[in-house]
C-alpha cells in the first residue's frame, strides 16, 4: 500500500518503514504508541477537532488531589478514561466536566469538587451552579475551612 504525496503520506511511509524494521521485542511498545495516536485522533474526530489534553493517572490524581488508586477506581467505566494497552489515559476536559456536574461517586471528597471547580474556572471562566436543583437531605457540600456540611 503506497501513499501518494504530501506531508501526511510521507509520514505514513516513514511509519511503515519503522514498523518493517522494528525488532519483535519493540513491537508492543510501538503498538502502544500507535494506540495513543489512534486515541488522540478519535478524540479529535468526536470533539469537532478541539485539542484534547490527555492525562495519565499520576496527573489526574494530582489534579483531583486523590490517591492514584482512587483515580483507577473512578475511571472504571467512565467516559473520560481510555485504556491504551496497560496505560490509562484521561481526557482532562471530560473529567472536569463530570466533576463539575457531580457525576463522580459520592465518595469523592468535597475538596476534590472545590479544587476541580477552581481549576475549571481558571481554564474556562466562572462555573455556574444553576440547574442543580434542591439539595437532598443526605447531600454534602464544601464549606469554609475544607469541612463538609451535611444538608
Amino acid at each position: 500500500m503506497s501513499s501518494t504525496d504530501g506531508p501526511i503520506a510521507s509520514a505514513l511511509d516513514q511509519l511503515r518503514a519503522v514498523i518493517g524494521a522494528a525488532l519483535s521485542d519493540e513491537l508492543p511498545k510501538l503498538l502502544g504508541v500507535i494506540e495513543e495516536i489512534r486515541a488522540e485522533l478519535w478524540q479529535r474526530v468526536h470533539h469537532d477537532a478541539q485539542p484534547v489534553e490527555l492525562l495519565d493517572v499520576r496527573e489526574a490524581a494530582a489534579l483531583l488531589r486523590l490517591p492514584r488508586r482512587r483515580v483507577f477506581d473512578l475511571a472504571r467505566g467512565a467516559s473520560w478514561a481510555r485504556r491504551v494497552g496497560r496505560r490509562l489515559l484521561i481526557d482532562r476536559r471530560a473529567l472536569l466536566y463530570d466533576v463539575q456536574h457531580g457525576r463522580l461517586s459520592k465518595h469523592v471528597l468535597a475538596s476534590t469538587l472545590r479544587n476541580a471547580t477552581q481549576s475549571l474556572e481558571q481554564t474556562h471562566g466562572p462555573v455556574s451552579t444553576a440547574g442543580r436543583g434542591p439539595r437532598r437531605a443526605d447531600s454534602w457540600a464544601p464549606v469554609a475551612g475544607g469541612q463538609v456540611e451535611r444538608g
